[in-house]
C-alpha cells in the first residue's frame, strides 16, 4: 500500500494514549483527556517507513494480546475493524458523516458501490438500425427507408428490404470509472479493508490513466451530468466526481479512517448478531444462547412507540426488539458500549414497566462489549437490577433489569460476513 512499515503503535478507544503517541501521530480531536476517542487508524509517512497507528474498539481485544500477535494476525484484526466501519457508514448514506473522517474518499466509493450493488456497472444503450428480416421487425423504418413494389397477384404493397432494431450495450465513461472506482479502492485497501470484488470487475483492472488524467475525466464528467437528468444516475456522476476530484496522485502521504462514537456501530453490528445468531435464555440458568451459524430465529430491529397523551413526539426507542407471538414473550435488549454500568438505568425500568402489558415473560437486557475469551454460544446474564416485588403494581410479577458481555471479536466478524 505504500513504504515499508516501521512500526504498528495501538492503543484503545476510552484508555489512555501516552505523549509520546499524541506528538508523533499529530492527534487532536482523536483524543479528550488524555484518552483516545475513536476507533480506527493513522498511516503516517517517514523516510524511515511508515508508522501505523491503531485505536481498537473498547474491550476488541487486549492490547498487549494485540501486540503479541504476528503482523497477519494484526491486520487481519484492523481489517474486520475498519470494514465494519465502514460498513455501518454505507447504510447511513451522508447522514453519520460528522462521526466519521476519511482522507480517502471512501464515503463517495459508498456510494458508488452501493448503486453498483443494485444495477451494476453503468452501461450505455444504443439502438442500430439495420437491414434483416431475423426477429422483429421495425415496420416504422422499413415503411420510411425501403422501396415499396406492387404485388400484382395479390394487389398489394411490398415493401423490401426489411429493417430492424438491433440493441447494443456499450461500455462508456461512466462504466470506465465506476469499474476504477470500485477496482482501485480495493487494490488500495487489501491489506486493512474486506471490499468485494466480481470477476465483471476483475475484468477492467485499474486503469492508471484515468487517474494520470484525472482533471480530464472530471471535465468529462461534469459534461455528462449537465445533460444528465434522472436523480439516481445525477448521483453516480456525482459521486465519481467527488472520487476523482479528491483522490491523491501522489502515492506516498499520509492517512486516516476514524470512527467517533463508535457506540453507532456497536449498537448496528449487535442488532445483526441477534437477529443472524441469538436462539433464545435458558431460564433456568439465565444463559444467553448463541450459534455460530447464520440462522436469524429471531428478528430484531429498533422499536419505537408513542407514550405520552400531551407529547406524541415522546416515545419510547429500544435499540433491539423482539416479540415471540407463540411464546408470548419479549425480548428488549439495549445495546451499551461501556465497561460497566453505572447506577440505575431509568429507560430500561421504563421499558420493563410499559411493555409489560399482556405479556408473559420479558428479558430486559443490556448488552455490553466482551473481551474474545468470552464463550461465542453461552452467556452468563447477571441482573443489573431487580424491582422489590412490593413495589410492582399487581399486572407485574417481576421487573428484572440484566446485563450481559458479548465476544466483541465475534460479533464484529459476524457484521462484516
Amino acid at each position: 500500500m505504500r513504504n515499508s512499515i516501521q512500526n504498528i503503535d495501538v492503543v484503545m478507544d476510552k484508555r489512555t494514549v501516552s505523549k509520546e503517541l499524541v506528538k508523533r501521530y499529530q492527534l487532536e480531536d482523536e483524543v479528550k483527556n488524555g484518552c483516545s476517542r475513536f476507533v480506527g487508524i493513522i498511516y503516517k509517512d517517514t523516510d524511515k517507513g511508515v508508522n501505523i497507528l491503531v485505536s481498537l474498539p473498547f474491550n476488541y481485544m487486549n492490547v498487549k494480546e494485540f501486540q503479541s500477535r504476528n503482523i497477519k494476525e494484526r491486520f487481519s484484526n484492523i481489517q474486520t475493524i475498519l470494514t465494519s466501519i465502514l460498513k455501518y457508514n454505507r447504510t447511513q448514506g451522508l447522514v453519520g458523516l460528522d462521526d466519521f473522517h476519511c482522507s480517502f474518499p471512501i464515503n463517495a466509493y459508498n456510494q458508488v458501490y452501493t448503486f453498483y450493488q443494485k444495477y451494476g456497472l453503468y452501461r450505455e444503450n444504443i439502438t442500430n438500425i439495420k437491414q434483416g428480416q431475423n426477429g422483429n421487425i421495425d415496420w416504422k423504418s422499413t415503411f420510411r427507408k425501403s422501396n415499396s413494389f406492387i404485388n400484382t397477384k395479390t394487389n398489394t404493397i411490398v415493401y423490401f428490404p426489411f429493417y430492424q432494431k438491433e440493441k447494443i450495450v456499450t461500455n462508456n465513461l461512466i462504466t470506465e470509472c465506476m469499474a476504477f472506482v470500485l477496482n482501485y479502492t480495493k487494490e488500495y485497501f487489501k491489506d486493512i479493508l474486506q471490499l468485494p470484488i466480481s470477476a465483471e470487475l476483475e475484468s477492467f483492472g485499474v486503469n492508471y490513466s484515468l487517474l494520470n488524467n484525472k482533471d480530464y475525466v472530471v471535465q468529462q464528467l461534469k459534461e455528462e451530468l449537465s445533460h444528465t437528468y434522472k436523480d439516481y444516475l445525477r448521483n453516480l456522476i456525482t459521486n465519481l466526481i467527488r472520487f476523482f476530484e479528491k483522490l491523491e496522485t501522489n502515492y506516498s502521504y499520509d492517512f486516516s479512517m476514524i470512527q467517533f462514537e463508535f457506540h453507532n456501530v456497536w449498537e448496528h453490528a449487535v442488532n445483526e448478531f441477534l437477529t443472524n445468531h441469538f436462539i433464545g435464555v435458558d431460564e433456568d440458568k439465565t444463559l444467553f444462547k448463541f450459534t455460530n451459524e447464520k440462522i436469524e430465529k429471531f428478528f430484531f430491529q429498533k422499536d419505537s412507540r408513542s407514550y405520552d397523551l400531551v407529547n406524541a413526539n415522546n416515545r419510547l426507542e429500544p435499540d433491539h426488539y423482539y416479540y415471540d407471538k407463540k411464546n408470548n414473550v419479549q425480548y428488549i435488549f439495549d445495546s451499551k458500549y461501556m465497561e460497566k454500568l453505572n447506577g440505575l438505568n431509568h429507560k430500561q425500568l421504563i421499558y420493563g414497566i410499559l411493555y409489560s402489558k399482556g405479556i408473559e415473560k420479558t428479558f430486559n437486557t443490556l448488552v455490553l462489549p466482551g473481551l474474545p475469551s468470552i464463550n461465542k454460544n453461552s452467556v452468563q446474564g447477571t441482573k443489573h437490577v431487580e424491582v422489590k416485588k412490593n413495589l410492582l403494581p399487581d399486572s407485574i410479577n417481576e421487573l428484572i433489569v440484566y446485563q450481559i458481555k458479548i465476544n466483541e471479536k465475534f460479533v464484529l466478524e459476524s457484521f462484516i460476513n
